[in-house]
Formats: structure tokens, C-alpha cells, sequence
């Protein structure tokens, strides 16, 4: 296995771990991408977690895909799923932005971001720096 591979797998835990790691928090609620923590609802029902969890799901199922793509060593395969998690992180963060906004209306609703993005900044760099790496492998039928 060569290190360019050792690197995608790492940061794809990461990025599995950030899907465990708060988010955010609403007054005493913490909010993870998975309501794992008894977070469907948080924040007197300002955060709802059916906003992303379309999102959620295809951020878990390109992570899973991540995996095949590098293990494999398809280049094309592990950036493009590289690109649609972090298209669903984006959509997530906004999402959270927008929660933050209807928080703010609120004087009792103290809402703020967890270590959770620097998270999934970390572990996209990583699996991107993989798929790049990734040298195509050559037709042996020719």
C-alpha cells in the first residue's frame, strides 16, 4: 500500500469521526450531523435535523465510497466523490449558518460552532491530496 493510500484512508476517518464530533451548540443542545445524541430537535425546535439529513446520508455514502476509490487506485473516482462530500459539507455549514440566524433572534439562544469544521477541512485536504496522488493505473490488454 503505498503512502499517498495510508493518507486517504486517514483522512477519510477523520471525516467519519467529524460526523460524530458536535457541530455546533444551541443553548445547552449540542448538534451532530447524525442525531446521535438525541438531537433530532434542538434549541426549543429552532435546529431540525431532517434540514440536512439528505446531506448527512450523502456525505456517509461518498466517505464509504472514498474508501473503494482509493483502495482501488481510481483516480477520477476519488476526486469526484472527494468533491460531492465536500459539496454536502458546504450544504451542511449552511444549514448551520442558518441556524445561527434564527438563533440570533433569540436573546436567550447562545449558539456556537464546535472544532467540527476544522475537522472535515483536515480530512477533505487529505483525501484530496490522495486523489491527486492517485497515478492512473495502465491498460494491461493492450
Amino acid at each position: 500500500m503505498k503512502s499517498f493510500q495510508l493518507i486517504g484512508f486517514a483522512g477519510a476517518v477523520i471525516l467519519i469521526i467529524a460526523a460524530f464530533v458536535p457541530l455546533a451548540e444551541i443553548g445547552n443542545d449540542i448538534i451532530t450531523m447524525f442525531p446521535i445524541y438525541d438531537n433530532a430537535q434542538a434549541g426549543a425546535g429552532i435546529w431540525v435535523w431532517k434540514d440536512i439529513s439528505a446531506f448527512a446520508v450523502t456525505y456517509i455514502i461518498t466517505l464509504l465510497l472514498s474508501f473503494f476509490f482509493i483502495f482501488k487506485r481510481w483516480k477520477a473516482g476519488a476526486l469526484i466523490v472527494t468533491s460531492l462530500n465536500l459539496a454536502a459539507a458546504v450544504f451542511i455549514y449552511v444549514a448551520f449558518w442558518m441556524t445561527s440566524v434564527k438563533a440570533a433572534n433569540y436573546a436567550n439562544m447562545h449558539f456556537s460552532y464546535s472544532i467540527n469544521g476544522l475537522l472535515i477541512l483536515v480530512g477533505l485536504t487529505m483525501l484530496y491530496y490522495s486523489g491527486a496522488k492517485t497515478v492512473k493505473k495502465e491498460n494491461k490488454n493492450k
